[in-house]
């Protein structure tokens, strides 16, 4: 039936096409009325369908009657195209199927692929209009019924097909668009504010074609006036009086004009900033539709037989999509572009930054937190950051501008951090802050302050598991020996020996646990050896074999626990410290403390080949037995 049909309908184009080229001239006389007429047509299409009502029928709790209302509403709309273009898009026109079941094959090849390259693709010109709000709203109310039912595939292609019917950006033609005027609620002054707008508009440009025309024509009577006669000067002066009351006429009524325009410009304001802040709104919920998307292609990828997939060329490209080396980047930029259409929104750069801090797009990650900080003091209650995510902001931004390298912006923003962060988060900002005070900035002063405050916070800390206690010794350890280069720098050399001493004092209780931890793991060995020899016998009891497997994993743990805390001491920079800690000694004339230091040094193992030459250096220098 559908091979006969095909060949119907390709036998109708032949005759038509032969049929035109005897009627060409008939044709082209009438193109113009009709023309209108499927115009005026359409609009009645539209008008068949008010916002209010598409609203009401979104009111409903139940998802499925929300869909299956907005369903009918679409479906006879686009029935009722006359053209026949738009009827159940790639659908069988005979079939009686909803509008949206099944999904065209297109939108199964690659949702992410077809949704985002035509949504971020400059709108090719349709045969409907542009600006109709009921049809946008009847798409976009269903996009987000079937988002909300996990259909996200149905609700990609509704979430385009409202963009078809809305301008994103508000502009005079938006403003002025008589399919829009005609579409809008009556109750709204949008409406009448455009009209006059328009016929104002149109006023002010003939006003000044007017005044132009008089301008120009006191030029030419001006030039006559040279050549004319005595009389024909008078009537010329006449005229040009009259011009001239003529253009002040003008101009007072221009001013009027102009007045009422900047009054109406600043209702345009407020249309146009709402307009922009809808469908920002709009974007944002596409945005978390394509992070939608993108997860499906990811968990998709993971399921996916490679061996299968690759046996057709179509499936070849189906990898390449869901590759999980390929770069999402359709959730930053839709972001991007809400941020540009309400640009007072801090939010959308808050989200926007931790989008490219994600993906390590530095400049862009510092370029949308800054501006949601901007943003962020000038803009409503209702919208503002709380201090929480304020305090983030800034800690990240001190984190990306230090993998810049540029310590001195990192610095800033880590103060600001210090400021707005709660007490929980204190403690480590003042850590960062001082190490880069100390290491980059060369601030010795606000370093040296923010060390001790920190030593402060550390010494008033008690851990009772053994690993915990080691973990505080290491800062401890990493705290004093910024404050010793803090003192070297400022050549206080007397708190630089102190502040090295008590580095080695902290090194040495780390080393002492392990001495203990030692001891009492051969001690667990020694118990689980014991607890092993009656396993050994052919007939044993659970109880005993229970007590063996008890023994073993304390043992076990032990060991895992030791070298845990090896780990953490092996990590430390122990060479700076003892070594530093004796060259100094040995300039200030301490030869017996710097001997002793790198005896120290020798006997925890830290180079102990250089700690030797240095004893054998000293003593020989010196004569010291």
């Amino acid at each position: 039936m559908n091979y006969h049909l095909s060949l119907s309908f390709l036998f109708f184009i032949i005759f038509s096409f032969s049929y035109s080229l005897f009627s060409q001239e008939e044709t082209l006389q009438n193109y113009n009325s009709k023309l209108n007429t499927n115009l005026e047509n359409n609009i009645e299409r539209y008008k068949k369908y008010s916002i209010s009502d598409i609203k009401k029928s979104t009111k409903n709790s139940n998802v499925d009657e929300v869909i299956s209302s907005l369903n009918n509403i679409l479906n006879e709309f686009y029935k009722s195209d006359p053209s026949k273009r738009k009827i159940r898009r790639d659908l069988d026109i005979e079939t009686e199927r909803e509008f949206d079941y099944p999904v065209s094959k297109e939108w199964n090849k690659n949702t992410q692929r077809l949704f985002i390259n035509e949504f971020l693709s400059t709108p090719a010109k349709r045969k409907f209009i542009k600006e109709a709000p009921n049809i946008f709203l009847a798409h976009y109310y269903l996009a987000k019924a079937y988002q909300q039912k996990g259909e996200i595939n149905l609700a990609a292609r509704h979430f385009l097909s409202a963009l078809q019917y809305r301008t994103l950006k508000f502009s005079t033609e938006v403003f002025l668009n008589k399919d829009r005027l005609a579409l809008i609620e009556s109750e709204k002054n949008e409406k009448n504010t455009a009209e006059d707008y328009q016929k104002r508009k149109e006023n002010l440009i003939k006003m000044n074609k007017e005044e132009r025309e008089l301008k120009e024509n006191n030029i030419i009577l001006e030039d006559k006036m040279l050549r004319q006669s005595a009389s024909d000067i008078r009537e010329s002066l006449n005229q040009i009086e009259n011009n001239k009351k003529a253009l002040t006429d003008i101009k007072t009524k221009k001013n009027e004009i102009l007045l009422k325009i900047e009054d109406l410009d600043k209702t345009y304001k407020n249309f146009e900033k709402a307009w922009n802040i809808e469908s920002a709104e709009f974007l944002y919920e596409v945005a978390h539709l394509t992070r939608e998307i993108e997860t499906t292609l990811k968990e998709k990828h993971r399921s996916l037989d490679e061996r299968i997939i690759y046996k057709t060329n179509f499936n070849s490209g189906f990898v390449q999509d869901f590759s999980p080396n390929r770069n999402f980047t359709a959730y930053a930029e839709i972001l991007s572009l809400a941020a540009k259409l309400n640009p007072e929104n801090p939010r959308y750069f808050y989200i926007l930054g931790n989008e490219y801090k994600t993906s390590e797009k530095n400049h862009k990650a510092i370029y949308s937190f800054e501006n949601a900080l901007k943003t962020n003091e000038t803009t409503e209650n209702s919208l503002k950051l709380t201090d929480t995510e304020v305090s983030k902001i800034m800690n990240t931004l001190g984190s990306l501008y230090y993998r810049l390298n540029k310590y001195v912006e990192s610095a800033y923003y880590y103060e600001k951090a210090l400021e707005k962060s709660s007490e929980n988060q204190k403690e480590n900002l003042i850590f960062l802050t001082a190490e880069i005070h100390t290491e980059k900035t060369g601030n010795f002063e606000r370093a040296e302050f923010l060390l001790l405050e920190y030593q402060n916070i550390l010494n008033n800390k008690n851990e009772d598991f053994v690993l915990n206690s080691v973990n505080l010794l290491k800062t401890k350890i990493i705290t004093s020996s910024l404050l010793s280069q803090v003192y070297f720098k400022t050549r206080q050399y007397t708190k630089m020996l102190e502040a090295l001493k008590n580095s080695q004092s902290f090194h040495e209780q780390i080393e002492n646990i392990i001495i203990k931890e030692r001891e009492k793991q051969n001690f667990l060995f020694e118990l689980a050896m014991q607890a092993k020899i009656p396993v050994l016998e052919e007939d044993i009891e659970q109880e005993v074999l229970e007590r063996y497997y008890k023994a073993k994993e304390e043992y076990e743990d032990q060991k895992h626990l030791i070298a845990g805390i090896e780990s953490i001491r092996n990590s430390l920079t122990l060479k700076k410290i003892y070594f530093t800690l004796a060259e100094h000694q040995e300039k200030s004339h301490d030869i017996k403390g710097a001997i002793e230091s790198y005896k120290k040094a020798e006997l925890m193992g830290i180079l102990p080949d250089e700690a030797r030459r240095h004893i054998v250096r000293l003593r020989n220098k010196y004569n010291l037995k």
